[in-house]
């Protein structure tokens, strides 16, 4: 076995790092800390690839409840292996139980067995695909969070520009206002300087034209009045 056993099924190669003894698999680091977090294979035991064992045997796994006892029988039951004081403490009740050397034989051979390979073949051909999903994801939701910030400022600057061209129009209107009621105020001036100027024409016109005669006479009005 030279191949990490998932990656080989999607044609891949990478380093072996770690061997899982339950499924009898070496596997790079990237699978093996997949390994270690799937709830299926999370309680797995995984060594370094240098410690993996030649060769397993049920008859050599050992019960830690009872002073690692080795498992000598298996029940049907409960789906389990257990040894001598398992089997007084929790099985006494049991009706299918068998020795391991009974229950070991053509094992590989079995339904059971084969349909177990399997389900642990595809999950294992699995989680690298859900990881890879998982990333492109996380991408996209990313990539759709700076796209929607984006958007808000855009909103703010564009509801900031509103603002400042209200009071822009606010200000020029108010300009205006007083510029009209200004020219107004200057238009009233020019007709009033107008009108004196055309009086005292007027005047200067008349005072021209009198004779002189007449021009004494309105002089000593005025000395009288003044």
């Amino acid at each position: 076995m030279h191949n990490c056993e998932p990656c080989k099924a999607l044609t891949k190669n990478s380093t072996l790092i770690h061997y899982c003894v339950n499924c009898a698999e070496a596997l790079c680091l990237n699978c093996t800390e997949h390994h270690r977090v799937q709830k299926i294979s999370r309680t797995h035991e995984v060594l370094d690839i240098g410690m993996r064992p030649k060769h397993m045997n049920i008859s050599d796994k050992r019960c830690s409840k009872h002073g690692n006892l080795p498992f000598e029988y298996f029940c049907i039951d409960h789906d389990s292996l257990f040894c001598k004081e398992c089997q007084v403490e929790s099985h006494r009740s049991c009706q299918k139980i068998m020795s391991v050397d009974i229950a070991s034989k053509g094992i590989k051979s079995s339904q059971s067995f084969i349909d177990a390979m399997e389900l642990i073949e595809h999950i294992s051909m699995a989680i690298p695909i859900i990881s890879i999903d998982r990333h492109t994801l996380i991408e996209s939701i990313e990539m759709e969070a700076s796209m929607v910030k984006d958007e808000i400022m855009k909103l703010k600057a564009i509801s900031l520009i509103e603002s400042l061209e209200k009071s822009l129009i606010e200000d020029l209107k108010q300009k205006e206002e007083n510029i009209v009621t200004n020219a107004k105020g200057i238009h009233d001036e020019i007709q009033d300087i107008e009108r004196m100027t055309k009086e005292k024409s007027t005047c200067l016109i008349k005072w021209r034209n009198m004779d002189l005669k007449n021009k004494l006479s309105l002089l000593f009005i005025l000395a009288k009045l003044f």
